[in-house]
C-alpha cells in the first residue's frame, strides 16, 4: 500500500511539474521570438501519468544499482537521458493505441523534436526534474 501511495504522489507531482516545465518553455521560446506571452499556459497529458507514475521504481533501480553515489552532474544527466528514452518510448506507445503522441504537435513546431516525440530544448528542465523526482521519492520512503 505504501507503494502505491509513494507512486500515485510521484504521479500526480510529475504532471504538474510538467505543465509548470512547458508553460516556461513556451513563454521562453515566444520572448525569443519578440512575441508577447502573458497567460503561461503549461500543458501534459493524462497518457504520461504512468509514466510518472512508474517512476519510483525506477529510482529505486537507481538506488540499488549506487547511482545515488554519484555527483549531481552524473545523476541529472543519467535521469534527462531515461526522461527522454521513457518518453520516446511511451509516446511511441501512445501513437498506436491512439494515432498520435500527447504532446506531438506541439513538439513538431520545435526544430529541436525528435519525430514529434521529444524535445531536446527541454534537457535542462528533465535534468531538475529528474533530481527533484530524486529528492521527494528519497523523502517519501524515509518517512
Amino acid at each position: 500500500m505504501r507503494v502505491l501511495a509513494i507512486c500515485t504522489l510521484i504521479g500526480f507531482f510529475g504532471l504538474g511539474m510538467e505543465t509548470f516545465v512547458t508553460a516556461i518553455d513556451v513563454a521562453w521560446g515566444k520572448m525569443m521570438r519578440g512575441q508577447p506571452y502573458t497567460d503561461l499556459n503549461g500543458y501534459s497529458s493524462l497518457w504520461y501519468f504512468p509514466l510518472y507514475f512508474s517512476s519510483p521504481l525506477l529510482f529505486e533501480i537507481c538506488r540499488q544499482l549506487g547511482l545515488l553515489n554519484h555527483s549531481l552532474l552524473v545523476r541529472g544527466t543519467a535521469y534527462t537521458l531515461i526522461i527522454f528514452a521513457a518518453e520516446y518510448i511511451g509516446t511511441g506507445i501512445t501513437q498506436k493505441l491512439v494515432g498520435r503522441a500527447p504532446n506531438e504537435k506541439i513538439y513538431r513546431r520545435s526544430r529541436w523534436n525528435i519525430n514529434g516525440r521529444i524535445k531536446l530544448s527541454l534537457a535542462p528542465a528533465w535534468f531538475i526534474a529528474g533530481l527533484s523526482l530524486e529528492y521527494i521519492f528519497l523523502q517519501l520512503v524515509n518517512l
